[in-house]
């Protein structure tokens, strides 16, 4: 089982991933599977830090600067976002990734927000829905918490901490296939 396991994560995705991303997701396996017995006080909890990363790097890479490169006018989206609106959800995400400072949370939310009444949103869902089109439909609010849930928490150990290392490996691959299959 640990290998069929082993084999399913290492070829899909880690071939197509960048390669600092590919280094993130190796560094995960390398954890979670195949640590000698002297390195054992690296705990699982560190894999599930480095599949998270290595999904970040790639939403930043293939979907978020992508989309802000392709805006001809990023000032008016600036402007947009800096009106006053009522109800405008992923304001100051969006702030943050034109600014180039989003972290994995914010990309993760954005994603899923293609209703916001902004303007930067409805073009990011136009844009999603010509470039990965999957991507938008198979995000899971409920899966995009837990793999920061699983990313931010430390206190988890031994079995547990490599059932949600392995659980955090799947849902990262999970959008990482739909990123690269776009």
């Amino acid at each position: 089982m640990q290998t069929q396991t082993v084999s399913r994560t290492l070829t899909r995705p880690v071939d197509r991933l960048g390669e600092v991303a590919r280094k993130q997701w190796l560094y995960g396996a390398w954890i979670l599977w195949w640590r000698p017995p002297g390195y054992a006080e690296i705990e699982c909890a560190t894999a599930t830090g480095h599949f998270a990363r290595s999904l970040e790097i790639e939403l930043r890479g293939r979907v978020f600067d992508p989309f802000v490169r392709s805006r001809p006018d990023k000032q008016a989206l600036l402007t947009d976002l800096n009106e006053p609106r009522p109800g405008a959800q992923g304001k100051h995400a969006w702030l943050r990734i034109l600014d180039d400072k989003a972290n994995l949370g914010d990309m993760l939310d954005l994603t899923r927000l293609t209703d916001s009444n902004l303007r930067v949103a409805k073009e990011f869902k136009d844009w999603l829905s010509n470039g990965l089109p999957k991507l938008a439909d198979v995000f899971v609010r409920d899966e995009a918490r837990r793999i920061l849930a699983l990313r931010n928490r430390s206190e988890h150990e031994g079995e547990d901490q490599r059932i949600r290392a392995e659980e955090a490996c799947a849902l990262c691959r999970k959008y990482l296939d739909c990123i690269l299959a776009g």
